[in-house]
């Protein structure tokens, strides 16, 4: 099978999939395929000659719709069971409905009874706010962005390390660092394995540290561990 058609192949079996998983109520899955989705696409692109800049754009966007997913579904589990429970849902709820991502994933563990595993500031969470920040840039992007020389004021910092170690480890200059002095868009300077790993490990580590802190106040949360083990992330 060809690249083409084995990258139509996965993203028609997810449309196939998902209702299948809507009906038979293990809908948070979804968050976990939405990450394996994004490592595929980082696999194929390793193993291409010639990769397109819009696989690893849509990389950078399948594992923060992974992520937003993955909390989303941390909420409704939670409101389901505090109903079940008699317990009030309002604070729930209204993050769930109205909070954006950072702050879902921020106010999550002391809703629940949880201290958080994050700190502002330190990693992994610089770098979940670093690729969520990513994401909508790419979603309502700018044509002002498109100045030769221009790389936003966030990304910069990450590039350079990421991809300065990916430099490191070659004999020769790469083709990315390279382009830093030819005056190249910053959306085609971040398609390269080295942010793909980058933005990919964020994603898994993200949903992990949350998953250690959490798993103890209920069995459930063992069901998105095993998740991540069958599912290779």
């Amino acid at each position: 099978m060809s690249e083409h058609k084995q990258h139509e192949h996965e993203l028609k079996t997810v449309t196939l999939l998902s209702p299948f998983f809507l009906d038979v109520g293990t809908s948070r899955e979804l968050s976990l395929i939405f990450l394996r989705l994004a490592k595929q696409t980082l696999s194929r692109c390793r193993r291409m000659l010639k990769t397109r800049p819009i696989d690893y754009l849509a990389l950078y966007i399948l594992t923060v719709v992974s992520l937003e997913g993955f909390i989303n579904e941390m909420y409704v589990k939670e409101i389901d069971d505090s109903q079940l429970e008699g317990k009030d849902i309002g604070e729930l709820e209204s993050l769930f409905k109205n909070g954006r991502i950072l702050e879902k994933w921020d106010r999550f563990p002391a809703l629940i009874g949880a201290v958080s595993p994050f700190k502002k500031g330190e990693r992994p969470w610089q770098d979940f706010d670093v690729l969520v920040k990513l994401r909508n840039d790419l979603v309502h992007f700018n044509p002002e962005f498109r100045k030769p020389t221009y790389m936003p004021d966030y990304l910069e910092p990450i590039f350079r390390i990421e991809v300065g170690k990916q430099r490191v480890e070659q004999t020769k200059p790469s083709n990315v660092m390279e382009s830093l002095f030819k005056g190249a868009h910053w959306t085609e300077l971040i398609c390269n394995p080295a942010m793909g790993t980058w933005a990919l490990n964020t994603g898994k580590i993200m949903i992990e540290t949350l998953l250690r802190q959490i798993a103890s106040l209920d069995s459930e949360y063992q069901i998105y561990q095993d998740m991540l083990e069958r599912l290779r992330l």
